[in-house]
């Protein structure tokens, strides 16, 4: 039987680096999401950091509530109008697409506009920043949304990789 939440998740020190850095250092992101999004803003643009956890669910439970599986936090910011999802990967293990297409949903709720019979449901801009590079880190992060009426929406971006491993 699995106790998820009585057990400690591991985390690397890069991690803790990354989380530090985007609560006390989230200017430096600038210079990346100028690069990544071929954006100029100045280094002094205001950046805010936005909320960005949800929750993931496994399955429902025999009593009918839902077992929450997984609290999501990633790294949400707006500078100016736009909104940027970063996520920080040591390596590639196969989920980090259908991953960034649910934080990205969990993102987009901040900023959903509904009424009756509508919603429009702002994606934000995203990119996966890879610290380690292997012969299957990907080059670009792709989501295909496919549709019951047959309509496909890619959602993609290109990933940065930081080094040789």
């Amino acid at each position: 039987m699995r106790k998820g939440r009585q057990m400690q998740k591991k985390t690397h020190d890069y991690d803790n680096v990354f989380k530090t850095m985007k609560s006390k250092h989230k200017r430096l992101f600038i210079p990346v999401i100028n690069d990544i999004f071929k954006k100029d803003y100045p280094l002094d643009a205001k950046v805010d950091v936005l909320p960005s956890e949800g929750y993931l669910t496994e399955n429902e439970t025999a009593d009918g509530s839902e077992e929450i599986e997984e609290r999501i936090s990633d790294f949400l910011i707006r500078i100016g109008s736009e909104v940027y999802l970063l996520e920080c990967q040591s390596y590639d293990d196969g989920s980090m697409a259908i991953r960034i297409a649910e934080y990205a949903f969990v993102a987009a709720r901040q900023f959903a506009v509904w009424d009756i019979g509508h919603a429009e449901i702002p994606m934000p801009q995203f990119s996966v920043i890879y610290i380690k590079r292997t012969d299957r880190t990907p080059q670009t992060t792709t989501i295909t949304f496919t549709f019951p009426n047959g309509q496909c929406v890619d959602y993609e971006s290109e990933n940065v990789i930081q080094c040789c491993v």
